[in-house]
């Protein structure tokens, strides 16, 4: 139920701090709004972004949403709000979608993501080759997390 209401990962108190300090951002795969919904009651200036396909289980953005968001696919979000930088939780296992949105991220500009790192059921091999051929680790926030999980909250910037 948490999950279907506001999605696999845990916000907390260090991990908004640390996001709203790379204010404006642009949530990629939001879901339901809710991390962009935290933000916003933080002060953040965050937009909210998801691709929207007929039929795609979990993803009626008409219902049960914490913010707006923009109908736009990870790629096509980076590409509309080049001057902000990037958030994303839990990008989808072994899909390249967020591999090709933080390919178009500007340089000097940071990738906030939450993942369980290479090897783990979040993004793609593709991901973590260009996190390192591309990108900068800057940080890690530990946040609260499932029982059996092992994600967290990692800062890199686009070299």
């Amino acid at each position: 139920a948490f999950v279907a209401n506001w999605g696999f990962s845990i916000p907390c108190a260090e991990a908004i701090s640390a996001l709203h300090s790379l204010s404006p951002l642009v949530e990629l795969g939001a879901g339901s709004g809710y991390w962009t919904a935290l933000m916003r009651a933080a002060g953040a200036d965050m937009v909210a972004t998801d691709k929207v396909s007929e039929g795609s289980p979990g993803y009626d953005l008409t219902a049960g949403l914490h913010c707006q968001i923009e109908p736009l696919c990870g790629l096509s979000a980076v590409q509309a709000h080049p001057s902000r930088n990037v958030f994303c939780s839990w990008p989808t296992e072994l899909d390249d979608w967020c591999a090709e949105a933080a390919a178009a991220i500007q340089r000097g500009r940071y990738l906030g993501l939450i993942s369980k790192g290479r090897g783990g059921n979040v993004g793609s091999d593709a991901l973590f080759d260009l996190l390192d051929k591309a990108f900068t680790p800057k940080g890690e926030i530990v946040i609260p997390q499932f029982p059996g999980s092992a994600d967290g909250l990692t800062f890199f910037q686009r070299r």
